[in-house]
């Protein structure tokens, strides 16, 4: 049984694929072709589903934002600290 891995089988081809990046109209295309599908979607009679957010929620995150905050700064703290070493 043989098996072939991916480094083989791209190894073994003799062109290179380069993928070009698409042109800048090109969401207005898709977003065309893909119109006819969403409308039913938009349109339909649909509840809206209450929801609520707990105050335990809203502390958590919070907090949550506040150490993320102390840690990101933390870490500026060291690579500015770093620069004025090097220059």
């Amino acid at each position: 049984m043989e098996r072939q891995t991916l480094a083989s089988s791209s190894s073994s081809t003799s062109g290179i694929s380069i993928i070009s990046p698409p042109s800048e109209d090109a969401w207005i295309t898709t977003y065309q072709k893909l119109r006819p599908q969403l409308q039913p979607l938009s349109s339909s009679n649909q509840t809206v589903i209450p929801i609520e957010v707990s105050r335990v929620n809203q502390f958590d995150v919070a907090r949550l934002d506040i150490e993320m905050s102390a840690m990101l700064k933390e870490q500026l703290v060291k690579v500015f600290s770093l620069i004025k070493v090097i220059s």
